[in-house]
């Protein structure tokens, strides 16, 4: 038996094999006291057809890195609002504590855990994102409490064949079967 360590497969040594791609300050300054973090409770990075994007989950917001600059491509006011009796919060369609994304071609599709849904944006390849539409939602088309309904999901993957969805309070991982006719876009796909 042969075990192979992380330290065998990636040739990592040192605190200097990390650098630093973009730095956040996480305090506020003297001139400005009540600004907020410009990176909070980032939640996962994954690549882009320009440049890393960001989930900054705890601002409710989607960042690309291009050329070391971040800047914003979707933005929700962090509203909570109030609750429904599933603890879905009704208050505001925006987005709210993305969790995760996806990058596929021209579109991003974005894990909105505080609305616990999936939406959908086209416009990637140059940067400048649609209105977004919900590709999936608390409830499906029978209510917040069906069993289809999301709850708060989590992780997204996409695969040549499907996509993959955690929907962490219903204890599952969804899987959506992609249409042939995205056999093309497929290709750059793991």
């Amino acid at each position: 038996i042969y075990t192979l360590s992380l330290h065998d497969a990636l040739p990592i040594s040192g605190p200097d094999a990390a650098e630093v791609e973009l730095e956040f300050p996480l305090k506020a300054t003297k001139d400005d006291p009540n600004r907020p973090p410009p990176l909070y409770e980032a939640r996962a990075v994954r690549a882009g057809p320009r440049g890393p994007l960001i989930a900054d989950g705890g601002n409710s917001r989607i960042l690309e890195v291009v050329d070391g600059a971040a800047r914003i491509l979707a933005e929700g006011r962090g509203l909570q609002g109030t609750k429904d009796e599933d603890g879905f919060h009704v208050d505001s369609d925006d987005l709210l504590r993305p969790m995760d994304m996806v990058a596929w071609g021209d579109v991003l599709l974005v894990v909105d855990t505080g609305r616990s849904r999936l939406l959908g944006y086209t416009g990637l390849s140059k940067g400048k994102l649609s209105d977004p539409e919900t590709v999936l939602q608390p409830g499906g088309r029978r209510g917040k409490s069906s069993p289809e309904g999301l709850k708060f999901p989590r992780i997204i993957c996409l695969t040549k064949k499907a996509l993959y969805l955690v929907d962490s309070w219903s204890h599952r991982l969804l899987r959506i079967g992609l249409p042939d006719a995205f056999e093309e876009d497929r290709k750059s796909v793991v």
